[in-house]
């Protein structure tokens, strides 16, 4: 059984623990055999909301629909997380971590402890061994789907008819929420591409954010910050990558000289090209079409 956090509930709030009944009467019970919630709630604007845990034996799995947090994996080698609207985190049995809302914006997370061995199943299908907290948007529909399985065991008999149809409704809002990550997936795929595209056709142009803001009919800032989640990168930084790819390209033809290179990629003048080239290369464009010349074998 893994501890619960001592936060006092606040208003709107829920916290259902299922272990005695799950002990008592229905660790054994062929529905729910395979995959069984113990514990499920919801805590709201959860400010100073914490939890530590070095050992616990059950899968933790939560999701953020407004505010933020922070979450900590591992042991002495451990990764910090920050998660807000939209976050799913999965927690494995085994797996030390800590994690607290954030004190400015407290997160709003469902969450729901589980066991046996679909479990596991479910969270290495869902892909979260590679990384253990995604981002499937906010969706009524989640939250919606929480709300049932809450509901389901808040009642005022919690029996075995009760915990089979919570968990397999927890099972199938995983599902449904492996489906929005795959979309989301897909979104990333075409939004990044959609961009690429983008400055390959630009790239002897400055950048303009509110022009390819507009391609997705969201504001420069917007699109700024989902580019930078996306990428890992600002818009300037990628734009510019581009630009000097595209110079490594064009310096492999002894026919065009620096300058015209300079020029064609929208460069101010050669010596800022060359200050820029310099940077990301580690070589003057010079000495980079010299190596490239002798990797080739002409002198």
């Amino acid at each position: 059984m893994s501890a619960f956090s001592n936060w006092p509930l606040s208003s709107g709030s829920a916290r259902i623990d299922l272990h005695d009944l799950c002990i008592r009467d229905a660790c054994n019970h062929p529905l729910v055999n395979n995959f069984m919630v113990t514990a499920a709630g919801y805590y709201h604007r959860a400010a100073g909301h914490f939890m530590r845990r070095t050992e616990h034996d059950e899968h933790l799995i939560a999701y953020v629909t407004s505010g933020h947090g922070y979450l900590q994996i591992g042991g002495s080698v451990s990764q910090i997380y920050e998660v807000g609207p939209g976050s799913l985190w999965w927690i494995p049995p085994n797996v030390p971590h800590y994690y607290y809302a954030s004190p400015n914006e407290p997160w709003s997370v469902y969450w729901a402890h589980a066991q046996k061995s679909e479990a596991l199943d479910i969270y290495n299908f869902i892909g979260l061994a590679r990384n253990p907290v995604v981002t499937i948007g906010v969706a009524s529909g989640l939250a919606l789907g929480f709300e049932k399985i809450i509901n389901r065991l808040g009642g005022n008999e919690i029996n075995v008819l009760a915990l089979t149809s919570a968990s397999a409704s927890l099972k199938a809002w995983l599902f449904d929420a492996a489906i929005m990550l795959n979309e989301e997936k897909c979104y990333h795929k075409f939004f990044h591409e959609k961009v690429e595209k983008y400055f390959l056709e630009r790239v002897g142009d400055p950048m303009n954010l509110d022009e390819i803001a507009s391609e997705f009919n969201i504001s420069k800032y917007h699109f700024a910050r989902k580019f930078k989640k996306i990428t890992g990168k600002t818009p300037a930084r990628a734009f510019m990558e581009q630009k000097i790819n595209h110079a490594c390209d064009l310096l492999s033809n002894d026919g065009v000289s620096i300058g015209q290179i300079s020029y064609r990629l929208g460069f101010s003048d050669e010596s800022y090209f060359t200050k820029v080239f310099t940077r990301y290369i580690g070589l003057t464009p010079s000495k980079y079409r010299s190596s490239l010349i002798k990797a080739k074998g002409v002198i």
